[in-house]
């Protein structure tokens, strides 16, 4: 265990820089996103062995918009747009090269896999779980709480 930093992006390299390993696949995680399966960590793991850089990806549901102000700027196609979850798995010296570059340029970004492509590679994206959800908004624990009841359930039946 170590100490996180001010951001998600300084925790992470703290943790990067308590590896004492520097080769294999490291699983970045929200802690946000508790319901992750042990399905979708294979499938990330397999895409970064085979590609270098996985993520899991959901197809947008609701239309997007960019604004500007107070008005509509632009319409996004949302069949050009995923919604990115966790975990995302990465070759180790792939996401120690990204890192490095990032705080070189001092550059700070919303995940992982974003430090990624601006080295000009590719990252991978792999189908994620619906249920993955990130419980960021009060609304989000009373979903959590009936996802909770259902693994408690499973598990109960699979015993």
């Amino acid at each position: 265990m170590v100490k996180g930093g001010i951001t998600r992006q300084d925790s992470v390299k703290a943790g990067l820089n308590s590896l004492k390993n520097t080769e294999g696949i490291i699983l970045v995680h929200d802690v946000a996103r508790p319901f992750f399966t042990g399905k979708l960590v294979e499938k990330v793991v397999e895409g970064a062995k085979k590609y270098g850089a996985c993520i899991p990806s959901l197809p947008v549901q609701d239309t997007i918009k960019e604004f500007e102000g107070i008005f509509v700027k632009n319409t996004l196609m949302r069949e050009k747009i995923v919604l990115v979850q966790t975990p995302q798995a990465f070759k180790s010296s792939i996401l120690r090269d990204a890192y490095r570059k990032a705080y070189e340029d001092n550059f700070y970004g919303s995940d992982d896999a974003v430090l990624v492509e601006r080295t000009g590679l590719k990252v991978y994206m792999t189908g994620g779980d619906r249920e993955n959800i990130k419980i960021t908004y009060p609304a989000d624990i009373d979903i959590a709480e009936i996802l909770f009841k259902k693994w408690v359930k499973a598990k109960k039946e699979k015993a």
